[in-house]
C-alpha cells in the first residue's frame, strides 16, 4: 500500500513538472521574440535618425551655398558646426549672437564627433562662384552606437555630399594628377593591387602587383611606383600612403596625363578604389572612400 501511494505521488509530480517546463519554454521564446523585435525597432529608428540628420545637414549646407551664389542680402553665407547642432549664418564670419542665425539641433542620440574642415569648424562660401576654402568633411555618429557613422564631404567647388557620390567641378576634373582617397578601411592585410588598362581594339591589359613587397616593416607605410607598356605607350603611376594603421588608409595616387593615355581601373584585393578615363577624369570606386583632388 505504501509503495502504491508513493508511486502515484511520483507520477503526479512528474506530470506537473513537465507542464511547468512547457510553460516556461513558451514564455522564454515569447520573451526572446519580444526583446528581439524591440531591439530591431530601436536599431531601425536610430539608423533613421542618423540618416535624417545627415540629409538635413547636407540640405542646409547646400542652402548656404545657394544663398551665397544668389548674393541674397548682398552677403556670403556659411554653416557653423558644433557637437549637438549646426548653424546657418550670414556674413564673412560666424557670430553666435547674430539675430539672423538659424540653429538646427541634431536628433536625440546623434552627435557631430569630428569636424575636419580647413580653417575651422565652419563652411563659408564665396559669392558668385559658390566655392569654399573650408574643404574637408564633417562626421556624425550615434552616441550609443559610435561605430554607426555618416560623413558629409565639402569640396573646394562648394559641392557637398556623401562619400562616393561627389561630383567634381570642371577645374577639379581638369587637374586630377594627384588624388587623395580616405578609404575608411585599412590595407595592411591586403595582398594584391590590380591595374586594368583599357586598350581599345585589343584585350584589356591587367597588371597585378604583389603588395607585400612594398610595405615597410611595421606596415605603417606603403609605396609603389612603376611604368607599364600598354599598346605601345608607357603608363606611369605611383600609389602610396600618407596614413596607414589598423583602421584606416589615406591613399595617394599620382597619374600625370602627360605620362598616361590609357583609361585605367585600380583595385585592391578586388575592391574598386578609383578609375580614370583616358583624358584623366577620375571616378571614385565603391571602396575608394572620400576622394579629394590635390
Amino acid at each position: 500500500m505504501k509503495f502504491f501511494l508513493s508511486k502515484k505521488i511520483q507520477v503526479a509530480k512528474n506530470d506537473f513538472g513537465f507542464t511547468i517546463v512547457e510553460i516556461l519554454v513558451v514564455m522564454a521564446v515569447l520573451l526572446i521574440l519580444s526583446f528581439s523585435g524591440i531591439f530591431t525597432y530601436q536599431a531601425m529608428e536610430e539608423r533613421m535618425n542618423i540618416d535624417t540628420a545627415t540629409e538635413s545637414l547636407i540640405s542646409v549646407i547646400q542652402l548656404a551655398r545657394s544663398k551665397t551664389i544668389a548674393s541674397e542680402n548682398a552677403a556670403a553665407y556659411g554653416v557653423y558646426f558644433e557637437s549637438d547642432k549646426y548653424v546657418l549664418f550670414k556674413g564673412d564670419a560666424y557670430d553666435p549672437a547674430a539675430l539672423d542665425n538659424v540653429v538646427h539641433l541634431l536628433p536625440a542620440g546623434v552627435e557631430i564627433y569630428d569636424i575636419s574642415l580647413a580653417g575651422g569648424p565652419e563652411a563659408l562660401f564665396k559669392r558668385l562662384s559658390g566655392g569654399t576654402d573650408n574643404v574637408g568633411n564633417v562626421s556624425l555618429r550615434l552616441i550609443n552606437h559610435p561605430t554607426t557613422t555618416a560623413q558629409v564631404n565639402v569640396l573646394a567647388s562648394g559641392e557637398v555630399g556623401l562619400p562616393g557620390m561627389m561630383v567634381l567641378s570642371e577645374s577639379e576634373l581638369t587637374d586630377s594628377r594627384h588624388l587623395h582617397l580616405d578609404l575608411g578601411w585599412s590595407i595592411q592585410t591586403a595582398s594584391t593591387m590590380t591595374f586594368t588598362f583599357l586598350n581599345p581594339s585589343n584585350p584589356d591589359f591587367v597588371q597585378n602587383i604583389d603588395m607585400t613587397n612594398y610595405f615597410n616593416v611595421g606596415q605603417t607605410e606603403f609605396s609603389w611606383s612603376g611604368t607599364t607598356l600598354v599598346g605601345g605607350k608607357n603608363q606611369s603611376l605611383k600609389v602610396h600612403t600618407h596614413v596607414l594603421d589598423g583602421g584606416d588608409t589615406l591613399l595617394c595616387v599620382h597619374r600625370d596625363r602627360r605620362l598616361n593615355n590609357k583609361a585605367v581601373n585600380i583595385e585592391i584585393d578586388g575592391k574598386g578604389i578609383v578609375s580614370y578615363v583616358s583624358a584623366g577624369t577620375p571616378t571614385v570606386g565603391i571602396f575608394g572612400g572620400v576622394m579629394q583632388v590635390q
